[in-house]
């Protein structure tokens, strides 16, 4: 027998060994197959939901994203990519018109990090991207800091249609640097939203000029006395 013989069989037969494991390396396996396809057909079924929730928005849903957009500075199609990225932002955002539903919404256009998974338009690239989105949440569950538009309704005893929405529907724009403060929520709201639009009624019917001073008088002190008082809270609770 020739042992070199022999040895040269063994490093063919090697030789085809590795051969043929590498091919099977790089061919998918009927596994990893069935995995893509799954994860294709996943893909577009979030899509298809996606497109779903553009086309739940109604006149009075996209009445309220134009305003918020226009207070944000944004285009209004970008405001409506965000919103529909999860069906929860999409139900808070529809429950505003509804009997029962919630007296106000918050809207807030900032940057984050990538695209929800279930949104439709997730990339796995862009995963750790810093990207601009639009969420939508119920007023009871907002941790209050830093900017938001609100979105709110004096009553819920009934449905708001195409009809009433403009009247039926207050919105403004809220910038608050203190965390969760009940106090400075209600001064800002009165500051920004109550006052002004007070001071734009030019016709107050039988009030006497000196009554309408005494009236300011009192909200100036009003406030005044939320903004001393949200000093305080704010002071013994640090």
């Amino acid at each position: 027998m020739d042992p070199e013989r022999n040895v040269k069989r063994l490093r063919k037969l090697f030789g085809v060994s590795r051969t043929i494991l590498k091919r099977a390396a790089r061919r998918p396996s009927v596994s990893d197959q069935e995995r893509e396809e799954q994860q294709r057909k996943r893909f577009q079924l979030l899509r298809e939901l996606r497109q779903q929730r553009i086309s739940s928005l109604g006149a009075n849903q996209r009445y309220v994203l134009e305003i918020c957009a226009d207070m944000s500075g944004v285009d209004t199609e970008e405001v409506v990519t965000g919103i529909v990225d999860e069906s929860k932002y999409v139900e808070n955002l529809n429950g505003l018109f509804e009997e029962k539903g919630p007296l106000a919404i918050m809207l807030c256009n900032a940057y984050m990090i990538g695209y929800p998974p279930e949104s439709g338009r997730y990339q796995e690239k862009l995963k750790y991207t810093v990207v601009q989105r639009t969420i939508c949440s119920r007023a009871d569950t907002v941790d209050m800091i830093g900017k938001w538009m609100v979105v709110y309704r004096q009553q819920n005893e009934r449905s708001i249609d195409n009809r009433t929405v403009s009247d039926d529907i207050g919105l403004f724009l809220i910038n608050s640097d203190d965390r969760s403060s009940c106090l400075n929520v209600v001064k800002l709201f009165m500051d920004q939203v109550l006052k002004p639009s007070i001071e734009a009624v030019t016709e107050f019917g039988l009030a006497e000029k000196e009554q309408l001073q005494k009236f300011f008088h009192i909200l100036n002190m009003y406030n005044t006395f939320l903004k001393s008082s949200d000093t305080t809270v704010s002071t013994l609770v640090n």
